[in-house]
């Protein structure tokens, strides 16, 4: 299952006009998730210090937290309240 999250202040279907036209050419290669049923990291991958020399100037930082699957308490979002009535998610 793939999906993304586009936020814009534009209407329902001015975005959907533009979702599709930027992704209609996107192939859907049918292609499964991994799922791990116990966590990725062992101890040794955990609670390490990595040191890095740039060789760019680029000031990007990705940090990844692997969380358990939540699919099952999806439709649920007990005490959810939407604080944004234009947010949409495609």
């Amino acid at each position: 299952m793939s999906s993304f999250f586009f936020l814009n202040l534009e209407s329902l279907d001015e975005l959907e006009k533009l979702c599709v036209g930027l992704f209609a050419e996107v192939e859907n290669k049918n292609v499964e998730s991994p799922e791990w049923k116990e966590h990725p990291f062992g101890p040794e991958n955990l609670q390490v210090r990595g040191l890095v020399v740039p060789v760019k100037d680029i000031r990007n930082l990705n940090i990844t937290f692997p969380v358990p699957d939540m699919r099952e308490h999806y439709a649920t979002q007990v005490g959810y309240s939407n604080p944004c009535p234009r947010l949409a998610i495609v």
